[in-house]
C-alpha cells in the first residue's frame, strides 16, 4: 500500500485581522451616528419643540405672602406661557421686589413644571404708623427691613418697636444699620431664649449718637425695664431670665431699672427710666 501524506496548509492570518479591523471600524462608526442622531434630536427638541410647550404646573412652597393668583401674575406664569420662555432668574427678582419676602429660588422642571421656593421674612416686632384711628401696624424682621402683615396679627403676638426716628415708614423701607445690629440681638433672644422672647412685649430704642443704639425691653412678667447695649450675648440671656424669674417672686423690691451693658445685671433703684 502506498500513503500519500500533503502538508497542511497553516491558518491565513492575514485575512482575518483586516476584517476584524473593518468589522470594529463599522461599529465605531455606527455608535458615532447613533450618538450624532440622539444629540440632534435632543438639540432639536429644546430648540424646536421645548419652546412650545405650556408650562402646566407651578409647584409653591414656603410662605405666601399674598394669594396664590397675584403670586403668578407677579411671577408671569398666569398667561399659559411657554416652558422656553421661563427665565427663573428674572422670575426671582420680581418676586423678591415684595418686601415680605427675604428671598426666593426658582427651578425648571422639564417638560412643563415651574417650582417657586418662597423664604419669607419672619416677623421680630411691629411698629405703629401714623396715629389715632389711622394707625397701621407694620412688621419688621432681625435684618431691619420694614413690611406688611398679610394675614391678621394678634396686637400682643409681637413685641412694639419705639423711639425710632422718624414716622413715616412704608413697605421697603429698612432701619438705619446701627439700629439693625441692635435688632439682630433681639433676634438672638428669640431664637436662644423663645420663651424669654415671648414675654417681650415692648422695646425701646435709645439712640446715643448716629451710629450707636442701646435700648430698654420691657416684659410681661415684669414691668421693670431691662437695659442693653447694642447687641447681648447668650449668656446675658440667661441672665436676664434668671434675674427676671427671681425678681417676679419678691415683688416688694421696688427696682427702677435692671442694667445689663457691662455683662452683668445692676440693680438700679429710684424713679423708673424713661430712655
Amino acid at each position: 500500500m502506498i500513503e500519500i501524506s500533503r502538508p497542511i496548509a497553516a491558518p491565513n492570518n492575514s485575512f482575518s485581522q483586516p476584517a476584524l479591523k473593518s468589522v470594529i471600524e463599522r461599529i465605531v462608526r455606527w455608535i458615532i451616528a447613533i450618538l450624532a442622531i440622539i444629540v440632534v434630536a435632543e438639540v432639536g427638541f429644546h430648540l424646536l419643540v421645548a419652546p412650545h410647550l405650556q408650562v402646566r404646573r407651578v409647584i409653591i412652597r414656603g410662605d405666601q405672602p399674598v394669594n396664590e393668583q397675584q403670586l403668578l401674575e407677579l411671577a408671569g406664569l398666569d398667561t399659559g406661557i411657554y416652558y422656553g420662555e421661563v427665565q427663573p432668574l428674572q422670575i426671582e427678582k420680581r418676586l423678591a421686589a415684595l418686601a415680605s419676602i427675604k428671598y426666593v429660588e426658582v427651578a425648571k422642571g422639564f417638560p412643563n413644571t415651574v417650582t417657586i421656593h418662597i423664604h419669607a421674612r419672619r416677623p421680630l416686632g411691629a411698629i405703629l404708623q401714623g396715629t389715632g384711628r389711622d394707625s397701621q401696624l407694620m412688621l419688621f424682621d432681625d435684618e431691619g427691613a420694614v413690611f406688611t402683615a398679610q394675614q391678621p396679627i394678634p396686637p400682643d403676638s409681637l413685641p412694639v418697636l419705639s423711639g425710632v426716628v422718624g414716622n413715616e415708614w412704608k413697605t421697603g423701607d429698612n432701619f438705619a444699620i446701627p439700629l439693625q445690629k441692635l435688632l439682630q440681638s433681639i433676634g438672638d433672644l428669640r431664637d436662644q431664649a423663645p420663651a424669654l422672647y415671648a414675654e417681650l412685649s415692648e422695646i425701646i430704642a435709645v439712640p446715643l449718637s448716629d451710629d450707636y443704639y442701646e435700648a430698654l425691653l420691657y416684659f410681661n412678667s415684669l414691668h421693670i425695664p431691662v437695659r442693653i447695649s447694642s447687641s447681648v450675648s447668650a449668656y446675658q440671656l440667661q441672665q436676664i431670665e434668671t434675674v427676671l424669674n427671681v425678681l417676679a417672686q419678691q415683688r416688694s423690691i421696688e427696682i427702677s431699672e435692671i442694667d445689663f451693658r457691662s455683662g452683668e445685671a445692676v440693680l438700679n433703684f429710684g424713679e423708673e427710666s424713661n430712655g
